[in-house]
């Protein structure tokens, strides 16, 4: 069941290999730049569409481009944290 409140806590360490997630304090910090590339795939349509269009629609495109980054918000965490942990943790099959 997603819940909005939870929506960032993690385990702290792995099941399989015990590794723990948070190698130094503020190691999430990062996420939030490896997150960004996401947020400009969802962006970069709409304010093309606002920069070429007429009038009032430059409201309505930017409504919807607000709401789906609201609506994608927990997917662009998630997929932060792991592009963030897979650049900076390797990978050992054993």
């Amino acid at each position: 069941m997603f819940r909005y409140k939870d929506l960032l806590l993690m385990n702290e360490s792995c099941d399989n290999c015990k590794l723990m997630y948070e190698l130094e304090p503020g190691f999430w910090i990062g996420s939030l730049y490896a997150s960004y590339p996401f947020v400009v795939i969802i962006g970069i349509p709409f304010i093309l569409l606002a920069l070429f269009s007429d009038g009032n629609m430059v409201f309505v495109y930017t409504g919807m481009m607000l709401l789906l980054l609201m609506l994608f918000r927990p997917l662009m965490i998630r997929l932060g944290r792991s592009l963030w942990i897979h650049l900076n943790v390797g990978y050992n099959k054993y």
